[in-house]
């Protein structure tokens, strides 16, 4: 259960970060602070959970970084991942024990201070009781990184940094 989990995780990492770094290239976003919305819907019964809000200090480098850390967890694969005009498609393939996780994820890009993002995953067969989840994520530019921030740390929304930088 815990290599499910983290797996799990780490696909989700890479459509996070695709949100936010735009693997396929152009437009470059703003480096510095950006704060994360995220909320999830799982399926069966429409649970819906809306993650706390989260500020990240990112740079292009730490983004290719992390990029490069989800696209080697084992059993995970990019089937597709394209630019088109604002629009970042990506199709990502992972197998979690006997169940396979199809996701397909639309990020539209808004100038260079914000994106929007949508994912949808099957789960086949169910996983933890689950077939499908949606998830769909907002990242806003905020400005510089505060100081004692670097690239890959995070704020979360009662002000504590975790620090996850040093990559």
């Amino acid at each position: 259960m815990k290599m499910k989990s983290r797996t799990l995780c780490i696909a989700t990492a890479f459509l996070l970060a695709a949100t936010i770094a735009l693997a396929g290239g152009p437009p470059a976003l703003k480096e510095g602070l950006w704060l994360l919305n995220r909320q999830t819907i799982d399926n069966p019964g429409n649970k819906k959970e809306v993650w706390p809000p989260i500020k990240i200090c990112r740079d292009h480098a730490y983004d290719q970084y992390v990029l490069d850390l989800a696209k080697k967890v084992p059993g995970c694969t990019t089937v597709s991942e394209s630019m088109r005009g604002d629009t970042y498609l990506v199709d990502l393939k992972c197998t979690i024990g006997k169940t396979t996780l199809d996701t397909k994820s639309t990020t539209i890009v808004q100038g260079d201070i914000a994106a929007h993002g949508e994912s949808h995953t099957l789960y086949t067969p169910a996983m933890d009781g689950k077939t499908e989840t949606i998830m769909f994520s907002d990242a806003k530019y905020l400005g510089s990184c505060p100081a004692g921030m670097q690239p890959g740390d995070r704020m979360d929304a009662n002000g504590s940094i975790v620090h996850g930088g040093k990559h």
